[in-house]
């Protein structure tokens, strides 16, 4: 495909400062904004929180791990602060910006303050993370039917047990609300605020419970020497793990999520996408398992250690005449098939994760680059109208280490709707640990100054090509687009009778209404 980066269609990537290089030196091609875009990028430093909203923090359940232990589920509910539970409790709240962290809660100080302290990545890393906001009822009854089950089901699974995790579909329909799903080590310098009038609507939100997939590495670097960032965080399979080839099973279970990787991978046989070839992911990454050799090291009666997970959430009152509801599209991942939305499971129709084996011995620093592409309509599952069109408002890609960068481009048309480019840390401090992946920043369309969002049909096919450094090898890595989109406000009927008149976008799968007042398709 014949690439375009035309800077009037692409989304602006908030925070533009120079990536640190990849591992290994690679410094990812720059992705070159027009001056209209530079323009858009200094007027985008605006705060995006009105002076009606109010932000609330709170707090997971304790999540206690022994050294190199997996916390891998849907934790127990927690009521949810007063200014949202009783105010309410029986209204509808638009959620405009969220934020994360791991944290640790300190004892009280002289004035019975109690503290607390961000968990650098080397002492617990964030694989990812998944929080619900909704009812009471709704949020124990998800928490009561994923008992025992691992969120995309990673312990054995009856076939009649649904996935929890990115299968979003179901978690609307359920009465709450889904918030990251797979953003991970980039969470603190990975923006969610959302542009005016977008926003995430939360019905008689009551109550909170997250998954956190949380990885103790705090004691690690005894086990690891010279490493710079833990080998834990690719979720080595250990001996203790027992693999039977002709039962398909890991530990007597199928693997779950079952491998179905991309013809691409397949025809490289990917050792992701294999349980002969699989030696470490997140299918050896279960809650509670041990990523070290139990046998060599004791550390089932190593120290115990506690983390948080801390939510903030920027709302204000619904107004249903103003503000435009935000969902995940089912879109995308590097080891997606062209068919894997229509199942209804967004990533989940994928593998999820793939290797990246090492490059051949002799090979050129600069030549070691692995690339996996993909093909996926961007928000199409077996319920969806496929011509029904959507406005793209939000695109974030989630990389691990060695990751170098990703493109979201327009199938059709060749053009690059949104690059991500992974940060790396140079300190110990949390947020900028050195040897990991610490940030990534979002492509955002909306109202001015930004560019508006642009229509697609649901149908619409977007490839997504990865890149990571393969002068090592990685196991377990991940490549996939976190997309928010909205549907099409009802246009007003016209007052003789007459349809809406269309006008005809960059493809035939870009045709749209025009609402009035909006730039024409030309400008998207």
């Amino acid at each position: 495909h014949k690439l375009k980066a035309e800077s009037t269609q692409a989304g602006i990537c908030l925070g533009l400062s120079k990536a640190p290089p990849s591992p290994g030196g690679f410094d990812p091609p720059c992705f070159t904004l027009g001056m209209r875009s530079l323009l858009i990028v200094a007027n985008a430093c605006v705060a995006l929180v009105g002076a009606a909203d109010q932000t609330v923090s709170f707090y997971s359940k304790p999540i206690q791990l022994r050294p190199t232990e997996v916390h891998n589920k849907v934790d127990e509910p927690i009521e949810l602060p007063p200014e949202i539970a009783k105010v309410y409790a029986n209204k509808s709240i638009a959620v405009t910006a969220f934020d994360v962290d791991v944290v640790e809660r300190l004892p009280a100080g002289s004035h019975g303050v109690g503290r607390e302290r961000s968990v650098p990545l080397h002492e617990a890393y964030n694989h990812h993370y998944i929080a619900f906001i909704g009812s009471k009822d709704g949020l124990w009854r998800l928490y009561n039917d994923s008992t025992g089950v691992d969120p995309i089901g990673g312990k054995c699974v009856k076939a009649d047990k649904e996935l929890l995790g990115m299968k979003t579909d179901k978690v609307h329909r359920a009465g709450l609300s889904q918030f990251g799903g797979g953003s991970g080590a980039e969470f603190r310098n990975n923006p969610h605020n959302m542009p005016s009038p977008y926003v995430f609507v939360l019905q008689s939100p009551t109550h909170f419970a997250s998954v956190l997939h949380l990885i103790n590495t705090k004691h690690e670097a005894a086990f690891a020497p010279g490493r710079t960032s833990s080998p834990l965080l690719e979720c080595p399979c250990t001996p203790q793990r027992h693999f039977d080839l002709a039962k398909g099973t890991i530990d007597g279970c199928a693997p779950r999520p079952p491998f179905r990787c991309s013809d691409e991978l397949i025809a490289q046989r990917n050792a992701g996408c294999e349980l002969e070839l699989y030696v470490g992911g997140y299918r050896c990454c279960e809650h509670g398992v041990f990523l070290t050799d139990t046998v060599k090291h004791d550390v089932e009666r190593g120290p115990l250690s506690t983390f948080y997970l801390k939510f903030a959430v920027t709302f204000r009152e619904h107004d249903p005449a103003q503000d435009r509801e935000l969902h995940p599209t089912t879109c995308c991942d590097a080891t997606m098939g062209r068919t894997a939305g229509h199942e209804g499971e967004g990533v989940l129709g994928a593998n999820v994760e793939y290797d990246v084996p090492q490059c051949p011995k002799g090979t050129p620093p600069e030549g070691c680059i692995h690339v996996t592409t993909s093909v996926a309509p961007i928000d199409l599952t077996h319920d969806d109208d496929p011509d029904e069109l959507v406005e793209l408002v939000y695109a974030v890609g989630h990389m691990h280490v060695g990751g170098m960068y990703m493109d979201l481009i327009d199938d059709l048309t060749g053009q690059v709707v949104c690059r991500a480019t992974p940060t790396y840390g140079t300190s110990t401090q949390a947020g900028d640990e050195e040897g990991y992946l610490v940030g990534i920043q979002p492509c955002v369309w909306g109202s001015p100054p930004l560019n508006p969002p642009m229509r697609f049909k649901r149908s619409h096919p977007m490839r997504t090509v990865a890149y990571y450094n393969s002068t090592t090898a990685h196991t377990g890595v991940m490549s996939l687009w976190l997309m928010q989109a909205a549907k099409l406000p009802a246009a007003p009927a016209p007052s003789n009778g007459a349809a809406p008149p269309l006008v005809k976008g960059a493809d035939s799968n870009t045709v749209s209404a025009a609402p009035t007042g909006a730039p024409d398709s030309a400008s998207y």
